[in-house]
């Protein structure tokens, strides 16, 4: 058996069997995997299979190295498969907390989440420092809480409480698996880290609107992020599903941007109809995009987007910018989603139906609307980008605000 040959081998229906040599063969299966199984006899016993590796993870001449290492413990009166079990079983019966979170994230967030790496981070951030070299069975309640202080002692509340959660589920992912016996962060509750949270209901109010707009253009950061916290502020969409716009989703022509399900938050796809306003963003970016795919490219590596972390950061950084004017020391503190609260609260300030601003802004239905309401509304929807975007212009240009009349349906 050749590398080229084994390379040459095609799936068929059924798996099947192609010799090595010395006892191992190769086996292919249906869906083109193909294994390394090495048949071996334990005197008295029958005849085994053992599985030494998959191809071309292990290369022909490393599983013909593991077969002759298997076959002298054979020699030894070695059962290999049993071998193997007791040393998995050792291995997950007592693995330390940082082999616990590497074991979590590659088989449960890595296959089941949309976004591990942030979830990861937060147990590599926040307990990993702290709890990484202890063994997982032998942690205790009073030292996850230790751990979780030490992030609420630098004020981060919110994050304190998302690693408890993602910890807990951690810890009960162990449980099931039948790595650990019980869960240790089961019964310590928000109230031990970073208490309980309270929904955010800051939106900007008109006079706020302009001042943000006037000031974002001499706050330190790209041009770029400004154009994103534009855009969240013209469009009112997720941060995530703006950050991440490519230009094929954009149609210029037919004025419409889409997000499609594979990006949005609820899996159904979203179309925004552009306004002046959004289409002076659009173009604005695609003069900075040095041909990017991305819409919002990375001004320093333009085959990645700027990431809706940064936009976070510079926001932070920024603050002080906005908070410490003399000519609007009442402005609050603010966040990237904020803006999205501002749209969807001023929308209905200037008569958007609530079911259309829900569908411009791409919430989930609730309940039987779920099940029945699949209309789009797109006629209603693009009335409303077009009033939002006016609306805008006239806060901008301190002009008295004309009354918008509540949207009217059938005509």
């Amino acid at each position: 058996m050749t590398n080229l040959k084994l390379k040459s081998l095609k799936p068929k229906e059924k798996d099947y069997l192609v010799s090595v040599g010395g006892g191992m063969s190769v086996r292919v299966y249906p869906s083109g995997k193909k294994k390394f199984i090495y048949r071996y006899k334990i005197t008295g016993q029958k005849e085994k299979k053992h599985v030494i590796g998959e191809y071309p993870e292990i290369s022909l001449s490393k599983a013909r190295e593991l077969k002759t290492e298997a076959a002298k413990k054979v020699k030894k009166g070695i059962d290999i498969n049993t071998e193997k079990k007791i040393e998995k079983a050792i291995q997950i019966s007592s693995p330390l907390i940082s082999e616990l979170v590497a074991m979590y994230s590659q088989r449960y967030l890595n296959k089941h989440i949309k976004k591990p790496q942030l979830q990861i981070r937060l147990l590599e951030v926040n307990i990993l420092p702290v709890l990484g070299s202890q063994k997982a069975k032998d942690v205790i309640r009073a030292e996850i809480i230790y751990a979780l202080e030490k992030v609420t002692n630098q004020g981060k509340m919110v994050t304190a409480n998302r690693t408890l959660s993602r910890l807990k589920h951690m810890f009960r992912w162990a449980v099931e698996n039948e790595i650990l016996e019980s869960s240790p962060a089961e019964l310590i509750t928000k109230k031990n880290t970073g208490g309980t949270e309270k929904s955010r209901q800051r939106y900007f109010t008109e006079s706020e609107i302009k001042y943000f707009l006037i000031k974002l253009e001499s706050i330190t950061c790209s041009i770029q992020i400004k154009l994103v916290l534009k855009l969240l502020l013209y469009a009112g969409q997720r941060i995530g599903e703006t950050t991440s716009a490519e230009w094929h989703e954009v149609d210029f022509k037919n004025r419409i941007w889409t997000i499609p399900k594979e990006k949005s938050k609820t899996k159904e796809q979203n179309r925004i109809y552009m306004s002046d306003l959004i289409i002076d963003i659009f173009k604005q970016c695609k003069l900075l995009s040095n041909n990017s795919n991305w819409v919002f490219a990375n001004p320093k590596t333009p085959d990645k987007h700027i990431t809706y972390q940064a936009v976070d950061r510079a926001v932070s950084r920024s603050l002080s910018h906005f908070t410490n004017d003399d000519t609007n020391s009442q402005f609050e503190k603010w966040t990237p989603h904020d803006l999205r609260r501002t749209v969807e609260t001023q929308l209905n300030e200037i008569g958007i139906a609530p079911h259309i601003a829900d569908r411009m802004a791409n919430h989930k239905l609730q309940g039987i609307q779920a099940i029945y309401n699949k209309a789009e509304y797109w006629k209603e929807k693009k009335e409303g980008w077009e009033r939002w975007s006016e609306k805008i212009k006239q806060i901008l240009a301190g002009k008295k605000i004309i009354p918008f009349k509540k949207q009217k349906f059938g005509k």
